[in-house]
């Protein structure tokens, strides 16, 4: 479904205010008290970790959905066959429902789950506009290296052909080459909002020739702390311009932020904070430390796991975790923020390729993972938040597939 929001495109807002936002920090911070005396937060309900029955009408009356299909979509000849190529046939419901708006040249926030092709939504018909209009430029922000990576790797598979180029603005790789690509350059310039910032106020990348820009999991962006580097990067911008903002989850701070950047904009919303009923989830009780990897040990020895991702809450326990999965024979390994950039890549790689089984993962680090064939996410901690829930098992049960989700929690 999608909606409009804005006084340009809803005629029953205009004249009427936007609620005030000036109360202070909203991502859960404790304004005007020592940290010391701060609330510890409230631990999540039980009950949101365990699948809910789905309503045998709800089975039976509920079509399986069918995109539309890309040749359908009259694009031009090559990126036609760099998808069939890749063997793309038809639009996820995300792709087809932000198409024409996209087309449209009209802002956008699309809410969709991870895992339904929000990267094909806005790179397809945005590479589509910069074929019909030569000279347009694309800016993509990702909030983590790794989602960077992915979307600079998707968008090349693109572009054969084309004539337009790629470039990737990430920390931990060398910022002279980067500078290069800029001065060669850059038709479609991906990378994270730290690496870009720097690059516009050293003087090396003038943003003013980039008149359309996507952010990309918007609500990680808050949770990460770089919404501020998202707002210079904006206000360095040409005009007029075409802004895309994706998200996993819709919440209020999420449209704070859209509205921030925004005169106006459609709504394309498909998830509801809900996980698919793909995935089937179950709660693990433990009582210690030992135990908890007991029973980890016995998740991971059952005959149905073929891949498994591990979220924990420290870097400290993701290399503790890994160690002990690897003396007790499984082929484990760990990514986190301070393993290097090359390092966490190739990691990735591996686990991409089967030849690692188990990632054990922060949440940070695990961001951009775009595997399709992981067939189990165990919450070896517990997550702070719903939304953060929903993204972690959001990398199973991917097109069409099922999926496990355990979540560790502790007796009392």
């Amino acid at each position: 479904m999608s909606q409009s929001y804005g006084s340009r495109r809803d005629s029953s807002r205009r004249g009427s205010s936007r609620p005030s936002y000036r109360g202070g920090r909203s991502n859960g911070g404790y304004r005007g008290r020592r940290r010391s005396q701060a609330k510890a937060p409230k631990r999540l309900d039980r009950s949101l970790f365990v699948s809910q029955p789905v309503q045998k009408e709800e089975k039976d009356t509920k079509p399986a959905y069918v995109g539309a299909l890309y040749s359908e979509l009259n694009l031009n000849p090559m990126l036609a066959q760099n998808l069939a190529k890749k063997g793309y046939e038809r639009t996820t419901e995300i792709q087809e429902k932000s198409y024409p708006i996209i087309a449209r040249g009209e802002d956008m926030l699309g809410i969709s789950a991870t895992g339904s092709g929000k990267t094909g939504a806005f790179l397809i018909p945005m590479v589509q506009k910069m074929l019909l209009n030569p000279g347009e430029r694309l800016m993509i922000i990702a909030p983590t290296r790794e989602l960077a990576q992915q979307i600079e790797k998707e968008a090349r598979s693109l572009l054969p052909g084309t004539k337009l180029y790629t470039g990737l603005m990430i920390g931990g790789e060398s910022i002279g080459r980067q500078i290069w690509q800029i001065e060669k350059g850059v038709d479609i310039l991906i990378g994270t909002p730290g690496r870009i910032n720097d690059l516009i106020k050293r003087g090396k990348l003038d943003a003013a020739f980039y008149h359309n820009i996507v952010v990309d999991e918007v609500d990680r962006m808050f949770d990460m702390g770089f919404i501020d580097d998202v707002k210079f990067i904006f206000s360095h911008l040409g005009s007029p311009r075409q802004s895309l903002f994706f998200s996993a989850t819709q919440n209020p701070t999420v449209e704070k932020i859209v509205q921030s950047l925004t005169e106006s904009y459609d709504v394309v919303k498909l998830a509801n904070n809900k996980p698919t009923t793909q995935v089937v989830q179950s709660i693990i009780d433990y009582s210690h430390s030992e135990e908890k990897i007991d029973k980890l040990e016995d998740i991971l020895k059952s005959e149905e796991l073929e891949k498994a991702i591990i979220f924990v809450e420290t870097k400290r326990y993701a290399d503790m975790v890994q160690d002990i999965l690897r003396k007790k024979g499984f082929r484990a390994d760990a990514i986190h923020g301070d393993k290097r950039q090359n390092v966490r890549k190739r990691i990735i790689d591996l686990f991409r390729k089967s030849k690692i089984e188990v990632l054990v993962a922060t949440n940070v680090a695990a961001r951009g993972i775009d595997i399709d064939d992981i067939t189990h996410v165990i919450n070896l901690d517990e997550p702070t938040s719903y939304d953060e829930y929903i993204h972690r098992i959001g990398r199973t049960g991917r097109n069409g597939a099922f999926g496990t989700a355990y979540t560790f929690i502790k007796r009392g």
